[in-house]
């Protein structure tokens, strides 16, 4: 029997760990998204083309999809340069208390839904 370590299950999740991972994960999604739009685009761009679409469900899912994938766009940049923004605050040597790394994370989450809001604003209204 292998004795696996229990540290998953005794430790305590961090603010600045998760703020981290979540910042990861929003640089890997917008990797992924840059590296397969142009891609899509071209051939997307080569269907309407050469084929008319032939219903207007069609055209509806094809939409609906979008905005749902312009959503997950807008909010990855928007979360991923407030942390890159914060990233640098602290690597000038600003707010890296303790207390500093919790008043950069609530500035982070309103800063970056002010943002989401307002892109997404001038996007679809």
């Amino acid at each position: 029997m292998k004795v696996q370590s229990p540290h998953l299950t005794i430790y305590k999740a961090q603010l600045s760990s998760m703020l981290s991972i979540f910042h990861r994960m929003t640089g890997a999604i917008l990797g992924m998204v840059f590296i397969a739009i142009a891609p899509i685009c071209v051939l997307y761009g080569t269907v309407l083309e050469l084929h008319v679409l032939d219903s207007f469900l069609h055209y509806e899912i094809i939409l609906q999809l979008g905005v749902g994938v312009v959503f997950v766009i807008v909010a990855s940049l928007c979360y991923h340069l407030g942390n890159g923004i914060r990233h640098l605050v602290w690597d000038a040597g600003f707010s890296v208390s303790n207390e500093g790394v919790r008043k950069t994370a609530i500035f982070l989450f309103v800063g970056v839904t002010l943002l989401f809001v307002a892109v997404i604003g001038r996007l679809f209204f």
